[in-house]
């Protein structure tokens, strides 16, 4: 009888020490894989910030146009460019967008904003309501909305607007045409260099032929002033320049081992002023129309 109840001691102790050590088990395998994550999450943001460093270094030291030969370090990924096509530098997504080359987020161009709304009127309205928005008084534009058309919820700003964020407040506007106009346009515009504009204005602005020439010249390198005034039918001028910078939209991208991390800056650069370098917007998000996390 003894030795029955000796055995069975022996089992329930043998079975407690067995759920013991999987637990442990079960624990030092959830915190090798916290650790690793964290490993992973820190040498992903290190890899971000070197290469941040690596693009500011080059846009300072090195002439802008010349910048556009250089070779992504992914061979599939083209080359440097300012007109926001993704390309790599050593495994990290990089987008520049010359800001010059986006519609003027104050006063877009109601043309171009008639075609970004398939032709429609909703285009010039959109314009309206944007400068209604800004102006110090409470006189509604044709086609434009004052305090009197919002819910009390929502104050119309009447002075310049702020945050692209603002856009989703104005009345009129939807989530689908937010998401189409809000990685078109800046405040920092800066004139107009139309050799930066992104493809999707070009196709616009041009007829398909000529937009898909401009665009081949452009990914292949060999597009010039003289080449895009023969091709485009329009003149180059101090108005419409072919030029680069001088503030540039940049959004660094690293992804992989279940992280993902995402910069997003304007940046003016002046290589040869007592302040080279001015930060005009920063955010830690990725697609741009996603809500602000961070602001200036």
């Amino acid at each position: 009888m003894q030795k029955g109840v000796a055995l069975l001691q022996v089992l329930i102790l043998s079975t407690v020490l067995s759920i013991v050590l999987l637990s442990m088990n079960f624990q030092t395998r959830e915190h090798l894989k916290l650790a690793t994550a964290v490993n992973n999450y820190v040498d992903s943001g290190l890899l971000l910030h070197s290469v941040e460093a690596q693009v500011t270094f080059e846009l300072l030291t090195t002439e802008w146009m010349a910048l556009t030969q250089h070779k992504s370090t992914n061979e599939h990924n083209g080359r440097w460019n300012f007109h926001g096509k993704d390309f790599t530098v050593s495994g990290v997504s990089v987008n520049i967008q010359d800001t010059s080359g986006l519609l003027n987020f104050s006063s877009p161009d109601i043309r171009l904003m008639e075609l970004l709304t398939d032709g429609s009127a909703r285009g010039a309205t959109m314009s309206a309501v944007i400068a209604d928005w800004q102006d110090e008084d409470n006189k509604t534009r044709i086609n434009g909305a004052e305090q009197d058309q919002y819910p009390a919820a929502i104050q119309v700003r009447n002075s310049t607007i702020q945050f692209m964020e603002e856009l989703q407040l104005m009345h009129g506007m939807t989530p689908q045409l937010y998401h189409k106009l809000v990685p078109l346009m800046s405040f920092f515009t800066r004139g107009i260099n139309v050799n930066q504009q992104p493809d999707v204005l070009w196709r616009l602005d041009y007829p398909a032929v000529v937009a898909e020439t401009l665009i081949k010249l452009r990914d292949d390198g060999k597009l010039t002033s003289s080449l895009m005034e023969r091709v485009s039918g329009s003149s180059i001028s101090e108005f419409s320049r072919f030029g680069v910078g001088p503030v540039f939209r940049m959004r660094f991208t690293v992804s992989g081992s279940d992280v993902k991390l995402s910069r997003e800056l304007t940046m003016l650069f002046s290589p040869y002023q007592p302040t080279p370098v001015e930060l005009y917007e920063f955010r830690t998000r990725n697609p741009m129309v996603e809500p602000l996390d961070d602001g200036f």
